[in-house]
């Protein structure tokens, strides 16, 4: 039994790539167990999805004590992002529409706040950040009130995930470096 490509999407976003492996063979383990009768593995599944979304505050706190000064810049980009997120939606006027377009601004902006804590790599926060302008170019459609300015609110939020994610690659990148130049040399 392996996992799905949402559930290892899942695990990539939140579980921290050192520990990722051990998790994941942890949940395939436990899969066999959560089988109806039947044979039907959409409950297993539907249970491994649980257990990954229901780590997310652990993983929060193993990034923020694992991360450090970066973790703490990562926490600061999320909090800007959802202030500057929610400043510019409730400027476009979102509150006068539907409740509709309302939830999936919500959905938009905070799975981007999300992603710039969780992101294991580029790729998932720029599939997020599409994802997310997607879901506010939806929520322009589907709302009776014009919202001309509601797409800006994910251009900026995802712009500072992505270099917050890139300054602290590279400082990761220089620090591994600098740690392994300082190292002994191996006896031969």
């Amino acid at each position: 039994m392996k996992l799905s490509r949402v559930e290892e999407f899942l695990l990539a976003l939140v579980v921290p790539a050192q520990i990722r492996d051990e998790f994941a063979g942890d949940l395939i383990e436990e899969i066999p167990h959560h089988w109806h009768a039947d044979g039907d593995q959409r409950a297993a599944h539907r249970w491994v999805r649980g257990q990954i979304v229901a780590s997310v505050p652990s993983m929060l706190g193993f990034r923020l004590r694992r991360g450090g000064r970066l973790a703490r810049w990562r926490w600061g980009a999320s909090a800007l992002g959802l202030l500057l997120g929610v400043a510019q939606a409730l400027d476009s006027g979102i509150v006068g529409s539907t409740p509709l377009a309302m939830a999936l601004t919500a959905l938009a902006i905070g799975s981007l706040a999300i992603a710039g804590l969780l992101a294991t790599s580029g790729t998932v926060l720029v599939a997020t950040w599409t994802a997310a302008m997607a879901l506010t170019v939806v929520a322009r459609v589907v709302s009776p009130v014009s919202l001309p300015e509601l797409t800006i609110a994910c251009g900026p939020i995802g712009l500072i995930h992505l270099f917050t994610w890139r300054a602290c690659a590279r400082a990761r990148a220089g620090s591994s470096e600098s740690g392994a130049s300082s190292a002994p040399p191996a006896a031969s």
